[in-house]
């Protein structure tokens, strides 16, 4: 099963993404950027699910430190935000977000999202593995 680190500000969309989502995946809910990177040098979830506008350290700042950090920089991340701007999604997706989806979101293609990342996930793991090996 395929593990889900949920990141967001507020305890209600916590609660609504990990009914909706955990049936499908183990769902780890956590409050702000601060304690999912916490989370992520201890264990690497599958795909994170980020809120951008948080207090104290936005889903940008969290997206940017995962990127530097050797274990999760290939962790996928999908964006969860209540900000519809194109500007913004442009930026997102520039600093390397595997997708953006608006609040609120539709369930079907929450799951839809998540799908296609873990599986562009999973390509890019067994080429990196036949580059790898071609190489030796």
């Amino acid at each position: 099963m395929y593990s889900v680190l949920v990141v967001d500000d507020n305890k209600t969309n916590l609660q609504l993404l990990k009914q909706l989502l955990s049936k499908r995946y183990h769902v780890m809910p956590v409050l702000s950027g601060r304690l999912a990177l916490h989370y992520v040098e201890k264990r690497r979830p599958d795909i994170i699910l980020l809120d951008l506008l948080m207090p104290e350290m936005d889903g940008m700042a969290v997206l940017e430190a995962l990127k530097r950090m050797p274990s999760a920089k290939d962790i996928p991340v999908i964006f969860l935000t209540a900000d519809r701007e194109k500007e913004t999604e442009d930026s997102c997706r520039k600093a390397g977000a595997a997708d953006f989806i608006a609040k609120p979101f539709v369930p079907e293609v929450m799951v839809t999202s998540i799908e296609k990342a873990l599986e562009s996930a999973r390509l890019r793991t067994a080429l990196k593995s036949k580059v790898e090996s071609a190489e030796s």
